[in-house]
């Protein structure tokens, strides 16, 4: 059964590419339109979509550059790259609605709502660096971009398994890291872990992806891990699910911890992160 297991993981590490929302690509394809050069407000637009993330983190560790396993950063990363490969990158991403058949369309998966959180989630996680203060904020922002692109490549690679999990998950009310656990013996987290491997990202940034979003009593190893699971508590307090959990998580007390930050200091965020927060979905054009 182990082996089998295995072997079903190992599969997601030849994925390509993941999908996007086709609104998200129309509109950085209308920005490239009015711009004969890849500016600021075009990267910014990259580095909110996780699919295009991805590739584009992939690609700036490859060999061809000669940094692999040293980039974090899609500013960093996109600068590397230049222009001619983010427009490449932006044409052949792949549309969402290319993977639409019977099988997905029986997970009922609200992908708009599911991308705002993980977008919002990227903006939370790099304040909350900010505001911690002596933390790589831009990495910060893509570990909590990327942190749930397992649970997309799932959906898309395997949606008959995504089905049984998602079923178990509201069926036992169990978060969906345990209910992968359960049916298959690997959570969508271990997937992307998988990815950044393959991907060749940096290990500091690959193994915050191993955090659990909702294990109140995890352990934080990774500092970036820890601010990751602060992103995700605020983004589901500030009313943004991922549509996905039958479940918010509690309050993140042992990576509050981990991170020697003050639960009043902790709280007092939330202000500033709910204005952060309507700042980026106007950004976003939600």
């Amino acid at each position: 059964m182990r082996e089998k297991t295995l072997a079903l993981l190992e599969q997601f590490k030849s994925q390509d590419s993941l999908p996007s929302l086709p609104t998200q690509i129309i509109r950085i394809l209308e920005e490239t339109s009015r711009s004969s050069s890849m500016d600021y407000n075009i990267i910014e637009l990259i580095q909110y979509d996780p699919s295009m993330a991805m590739r584009v983190l992939k690609l700036a560790n490859s060999p061809l550059y000669g940094y692999s396993g040293e980039i974090g950063s899609l500013q960093q990363a996109a600068g590397l790259l230049g222009p001619d490969a983010l427009k490449n990158i932006i044409l052949t991403t792949p549309i969402l609605e290319r993977y639409y058949d019977a099988e997905r369309a029986a997970l009922d998966l609200d992908f708009p709502v599911f991308w705002l959180h993980m977008q919002l989630k990227a903006a939370i996680a790099g304040r909350i660096a900010r505001l911690r203060g002596q933390m790589e904020v831009d990495v910060c922002f893509t570990a909590g971009l990327i942190h749930e692109t397992g649970k997309l490549a799932l959906a898309i690679r395997a949606p008959a398994l995504m089905k049984k999990i998602m079923t178990h998950a509201k069926d036992h009310n169990l978060f969906l890291t345990q209910a992968g656990v359960s049916v298959a013996e690997f959570s969508h987290l271990d997937i992307a872990v998988h990815l950044a491997e393959a991907g060749r990202l940096p290990k500091r940034l690959s193994q915050s992806l191993a955090v659990c979003d909702y294990d109140a009593n995890a352990d934080f190893a990774s500092a970036i891990g820890a601010v990751v699971r602060l992103a995700n508590y605020y983004a589901w307090r500030l009313g943004y699910p991922d549509g996905i959990e039958v479940k918010g998580p509690d309050k993140p007390l042992t990576a509050i911890a981990a991170l020697e930050i003050s639960e009043q200091n902790f709280d007092s965020w939330e202000e500033p992160l709910r204005v952060l927060a309507a700042e980026t979905v106007e950004f976003l054009d939600y």
